[in-house]
């Protein structure tokens, strides 16, 4: 009976395991920073601002690249994203796209904070160029993404104070700067999908464990 009892937790575990990378994406934020479960009708400029805190949610999940993504900065690149020297994700890579956004309504604003991500970070799109072709492919649907120039990251103020802290987190420093809306595209390693068939076979597996236990406490009875 110890040996079920074994096998049955490690199903268990097994299944606990599956069902967090099914819910993985954005696990903690501070200061600053604020999640949203539902991605915005628009973050046009002008359309969703905030003095005070900048914003992150989902874009595409589980998204296998159908090819090459430009990208401004790759993790071999290092801590801050003032070294991002340009480069390209390949195509087949599965990856999950997350958008963060600041549109103060007043000029001069600053805010701080971190974004902690269950899954590696393996770059981040912060150029209007990039941000433009990427929108269609990585975007959340239904979103509205602007189409003007005049978006993404400052090279010589959110770049230099934004970095990544490990492999996982991205602290981000966002500076208001006149009509320049900020906004960047995070990429991350989409967790490995687990196959209908292990679903079915673990379901199938405790279904006779439990089969086993009421025919045990019958006989008992």
């Amino acid at each position: 009976m110890k040996k079920n009892h074994g096998l049955k937790s490690l199903l268990l575990g097994g299944l606990f395991c599956a069902v967090s990378a099914a819910q993985a994406g954005v696990t903690a934020t501070s200061d600053a920073a604020v999640y949203l479960d539902r991605a915005p009708a628009s973050v046009v400029q002008g359309a969703f601002q905030d003095n005070d805190n900048f914003y992150v949610f989902d874009e595409k999940q589980n998204y296998s690249l159908t090819s090459d993504l430009s990208v401004d900065w790759l993790a071999s690149d290092g801590g801050s994203l003032s070294n991002g020297s340009g480069g390209t994700i390949a195509a087949g890579t599965r990856v999950n796209s997350y958008f963060l956004h600041f549109d103060p309504s007043s000029d001069g604003r600053k805010v701080y904070g971190e974004v902690d991500f269950s899954e590696a970070i393996l770059a981040v799109i912060y150029t209007p160029l990039n941000l433009e072709r990427s929108d269609g492919t990585l975007g959340a649907p239904g979103t509205a993404y602007a189409d003007k120039e005049w978006r993404g990251y400052e090279s010589n103020i959110d770049l230099d104070y934004s970095s990544l802290v490990g492999s996982n987190f991205l602290w981000v420093k966002n500076f208001a700067n006149g009509n320049f809306t900020d906004q960047a595209r995070v990429i991350t390693a989409a967790p490995v999908p687990v196959p209908a068939a292990v679903w079915l076979f673990a379901s199938g597996i405790l279904a006779l464990f439990a089969s086993r236990r009421r025919r045990a406490s019958l006989a008992t009875a």
